[in-house]
């Protein structure tokens, strides 16, 4: 019984990543494409980036199931991960995740929601654009980057 309930939960764990990973390499192609689109079209963009930031809620189930298997593996084997240093590697990265995201993603999401209402109420585009542009794609390189280094760290599992 415990074995299937492990096995179950390495998918949902494996699941997880696949959403949370395609999910934030989706965005960043997305947001690339909506402000070339933006550039030409503007209409057409302000749309487009409307419907990109309706991934976030696959993200977040991703995330959920990513935490919720991830815990339940954990319960299986009685926390013994917790000792190994490439898991407490593995842990803190997982925490620069969220602290980026819930930081630095947070507010550049709100940056690109009240530019999306001022143009959509002006017309006109405010000056800072680049600048949340730029950290736009360094806040989805970093979040790739650490995926990244998440990835590595669990499969080589140092000690």
């Amino acid at each position: 019984m415990s074995q299937t309930i492990l096995h179950t939960s390495l998918v949902v764990h494996i699941i997880g990543v696949s959403m949370v990973l395609g999910i934030t390499i989706a965005n960043y192609v997305a947001f690339r494409q909506c402000w070339k689109l933006y550039g030409t079209h503007k209409e057409q963009g302000l749309s487009a980036f409307q419907a990109v930031s309706k991934f976030q809620i696959v993200g977040i189930t991703g995330l959920l199931l990513l935490i919720l298997s991830g815990i339940i593996m954990l319960y299986l084997f009685q926390w013994t991960f917790y000792e190994l240093l490439w898991f407490k590697i593995k842990l803190c990265l997982v925490l620069l995740i969220f602290i980026n995201g819930f930081t630095m993603g947070r507010i550049q999401t709100l940056k690109l929601m009240a530019f999306l209402s001022e143009v959509s109420a002006t017309g006109e585009s405010p000056k800072d654009i680049a600048l949340l542009k730029r950290n736009l794609r360094i806040f989805h390189l970093t979040q790739l980057l650490l995926f990244f280094l998440i990835i590595v760290v669990s499969v080589f599992r140092f000690s």
